[in-house]
């Protein structure tokens, strides 16, 4: 299982789930939530994909995620931009 955030359309072949927020997220607390769901891929071997239980994949709140996670972005950014 791998998780990313694609802003563009695309086509794909099979066996590909995505996912979709139901509130609205900044950009930061969707990279979060990537990052959250792939520190826990090896729940989701081959043996094991996520295709029947993706519906009921258990994500921290919103209310519970991190003050750090906010402003990440436009700090790498920044950074990246003085180099």
């Amino acid at each position: 299982m791998e998780t990313f955030i694609q802003d563009s359309p695309f086509y794909s072949g099979r066996d590909l789930y995505w996912l979709r927020p139901k509130f609205e997220l900044t950009l930061e607390e969707k990279l979060y939530y990537c990052s959250c769901i792939r520190r826990n891929r090896h729940k989701y071997s081959y043996g094991r994909q996520a295709n029947r239980t993706l519906k009921n994949l258990l994500v921290p709140s919103l209310d519970s995620v991190p003050a750090w996670v906010y402003g990440v972005t436009g700090k790498i950014i920044s950074e990246l931009s003085e180099i």
